[in-house]
C-alpha cells in the first residue's frame, strides 16, 4: 500500500487520468464503444511518440522546440514523396532520415558545440517550418494516389460520421478533405457561425448540413440602437439577447438570404 501511495504520489496525472476516464465512462454515452476507444488511441498515437521523445530531452535538462514543426515537415515530405516513384515506403524512409539528421544536428550543437538548446531548436523551429511551406507551397497533402496511402488514411481517419467547424470557411477545408477522401455521402458537416452567401450555396448542393446564420446589417444595427439609447441616459435591460442567430439548413435556405453576408 505504501509503495502504491508513493508512486502516486510522484506521479499525480495517474489519479487525475483516472477520475476523468471514470466520469467519462459513466457519463458519456458510448466512451467505452470500441470505436470510440480506438479513436483516441489513434488521434492520440503522434502526441505519444513526440512526449516519449521529449521526455528523454527534459530529463537530461533539455527541450527541443523544433518538435512540432519537424513532424509537420517529416508529414509533409511523406504525403508529398507518395506522388512520385518514390513511393509511399520510400516516402516514410526519408521522413524518417529527416528527423533523425535534424535531431542529430540539434544533438551536436547543443551537446557538443555547447550552444543553448534554446537558441538551436528556436533556430531550426523556425527552419523545419520556412522548408515545409515551401515545399508544399501552403497546400494540404494527401497520400492519396495508391493503395497504400489511403490504407494510411483510411486508418488516420478513424470512425468519423460528423464535422463541426469554428467557421465557414473551417466547413470549405474540411468539405474539400471529405470530398478527396470519398466519404461526402456519409459525413455530415455543421459550421459554427457566419452564414455567408457561399456557405447558403454549399448548404444547397448538401456539402454542408447547417450553420448559424451571423447577420452584420442586423448586429450593427441593433448595436447603434443600444449605443443610442445609453447616449440619451436610458437604462438598458439587464439581459437583452441583441443578436439573432437563426440556423440555416436545406429547408430554410432560401428563406435566409436577407440575413447572410
Amino acid at each position: 500500500m505504501e509503495k502504491i501511495k508513493g508512486v502516486l504520489s510522484r506521479n499525480t496525472i495517474i489519479p487525475i487520468f483516472i477520475v476523468f476516464f471514470l466520469a467519462a465512462s459513466i457519463f458519456v454515452p458510448g466512451f467505452l464503444s470500441v470505436n470510440n476507444l480506438f479513436n483516441i488511441f489513434n488521434q492520440n498515437a503522434m502526441k505519444g511518440i513526440m512526449a516519449i521523445g521529449m521526455t528523454f530531452v527534459i530529463i537530461n535538462s533539455y527541450f527541443d522546440m523544433s518538435l512540432c514543426t519537424l513532424v509537420a515537415l517529416a508529414a509533409s515530405l511523406a504525403c508529398g514523396l507518395e506522388a512520385t516513384p518514390v513511393g509511399m515506403i520510400g516516402g516514410i524512409i526519408v521522413a524518417l532520415l529527416v528527423g533523425i539528421l535534424v535531431g542529430s544536428i540539434n544533438g551536436f550543437l547543443v551537446a557538443y558545440a555547447k550552444i543553448n538548446a534554446f537558441v538551436v531548436t528556436l533556430a531550426m523551429m523556425l527552419g523545419c517550418r520556412g522548408i515545409g511551406y515551401i515545399y508544399h507551397a501552403e497546400e494540404s497533402l494527401m497520400p492519396s494516389h495508391t493503395d497504400l496511402g489511403w490504407a494510411f488514411i483510411d486508418f488516420g481517419a478513424g470512425e468519423i460520421d460528423a464535422v463541426f467547424t469554428y467557421d465557414d470557411n473551417g466547413a470549405y477545408g474540411a468539405w474539400n478533405a471529405i470530398e478527396a477522401a470519398g466519404r461526402q455521402d456519409d459525413v455530415k458537416i455543421f459550421a459554427a457561425a457566419a452564414g455567408s452567401y457561399e456557405t447558403l450555396d454549399y448548404i444547397r448542393d448538401g456539402k454542408i448540413a447547417a450553420t448559424a446564420m451571423q447577420s452584420p446589417r442586423f448586429d450593427a444595427g441593433e448595436t447603434l440602437v443600444m449605443a443610442i439609447k445609453l447616449a440619451k441616459g436610458e437604462e438598458p435591460e439587464e439581459f437583452y439577447n441583441y443578436i439573432t442567430t437563426p440556423v440555416a439548413t436545406a429547408e430554410n435556405v432560401d428563406d435566409l438570404g436577407l440575413e447572410a453576408w
